[in-house]
């Protein structure tokens, strides 16, 4: 019994150092580890802030300047004294009053404009657009009071003039266009589009010299002197654009617009001499315009921010 009691107690005391040496053991490696790893100066884990990604959806407002070169081509289309045809022989050659004058005219352009954006996926970027813009440019001919055609309507009273002027314009048009950076599109524009015009004709009577219609001491002494038409014209514009997001969410861009308004026929023009006898005119403009623009706006909301 004494033999058991004594065996049992020496494997207590072995096991008990075998643990006493483990622990040491491993306190040691645990400092040689904090040691090699301060030796090693491992750096923290950086922080990855959130990676912003440009979104081309929303409005947006801005303003823009450039050139508008207006292409009009007028020629009389009707013309009677009294009822008689001016436009056939013998005021006319046999072959009629048959020609017409070009107002082709360049006018600096400024206007503002407005849409929104839809950018749907990567790479498409589809929208509406509404704008309004100045120019205001007036081209006449001298010594006509009416465009083309024949003599009769020309005088040698001073100030006898046809002028047509462009006004403002403005239009609505869809457009789509694709993103050949995250930040930078390519697209096209088109839709329907106003344009603002004045036609006037000046037969002034202020001499007795004059020979013609516009000649205040002949037979025909014919009034109003100034007679002017005025329209808003609708027709249709196409185009295309770059457009870059920059400095934010603000966007520049540059593009081109064609328009094409038709052919606009005119009331008729009425004279009076004191026989009396009227003088009746009609004429007609084919209208279109070339705009170049650089503009700047800002689109409203922040960009879509995303990890990596």
């Amino acid at each position: 019994m004494l033999y058991l009691s004594w065996a049992l107690a020496t494997a207590m005391g072995s096991l008990l150092n075998k643990l006493a040496l483990g622990a040491a053991a491993l306190a040691v490696l645990a400092t040689a580890g904090s040691a090699v790893a301060a030796d090693m100066n491992v750096p923290p884990v950086p922080y990855k802030a959130p990676v912003p990604v440009f979104s081309w959806t929303g409005f947006y407002v801005g303003g823009d300047i450039g050139a508008r070169a207006a292409v009009v081509d007028a020629s009389v289309t009707s013309a009677t004294i009294g009822g008689v045809n001016l436009l056939a022989p013998p005021f006319c050659p046999l072959s009629g009053c048959a020609g017409g004058s070009t107002f082709d005219s360049n006018a600096f352009r400024a206007g503002v404009y407005a849409g929104y954006n839809w950018q749907l996926g990567e790479r498409l970027v589809v929208g509406i657009e509404g704008d309004w813009h100045y120019a205001d440019r007036s081209e006449s001919i001298n010594g006509w009071f009416y465009p083309g055609g024949s003599n009769i309507f020309a005088s040698a009273e001073a100030g006898t003039s046809f002028a047509v002027r462009t006004r403002w314009d403005a239009s609505a048009r869809a457009r789509v266009g694709v993103l050949t950076a995250p930040n930078t599109l390519l697209y096209a524009t088109g839709g329907a589009s106003w344009l603002r015009f004045d036609a006037t004709s000046s037969c002034p009577a202020t001499s007795v010299a004059a020979v013609g219609f516009c000649d205040p001491a002949g037979f025909f002494a014919f009034s109003p002197a100034v007679i002017t038409q005025s329209a808003t014209r609708i027709g249709w514009t196409a185009g295309f654009g770059a457009e870059a997001m920059v400095w934010g969410n603000w966007l520049l861009r540059a593009e081109y617009r064609y328009a094409n308004y038709g052919t606009w026929g005119s009331g008729t023009d009425s004279r009076v001499d004191p026989t009396p006898t009227t003088l009746a005119v009609t004429y007609a403009l084919k209208l279109q315009t070339h705009s170049a623009m650089f503009g700047l706006a800002y689109k409203f909301g922040g960009p879509v921010v995303a990890n990596y």
